[in-house]
């Protein structure tokens, strides 16, 4: 059900999740190739954690709950 990664692949996606923190929300209606759903902490201070992150075009176009990366 889960994609398992690696502690690098994590830590890579937990700090470019924090970045895409910023992508304004327009981006966030392109279809992503890659959901991960987990536990993820970010540097924002407003939106310390999220639980799902969307990847499209190599990019990461979503960070935040559940609901929106569906």
């Amino acid at each position: 059900m889960f994609k398992k990664i690696t502690r690098r692949e994590f830590i890579k996606t937990a700090s470019l999740a924090a970045l895409s923190m910023a992508i304004p929300t327009e981006v966030f209606a392109s279809p992503a190739e890659t959901v991960i759903y987990g536990n993820f902490y970010t540097v924002d201070a407003n939106k310390p954690k999220a639980q799902a992150v969307a990847i499209a075009n190599g990019v990461y176009t979503y960070v935040g709950d559940e609901a929106g990366g569906r």
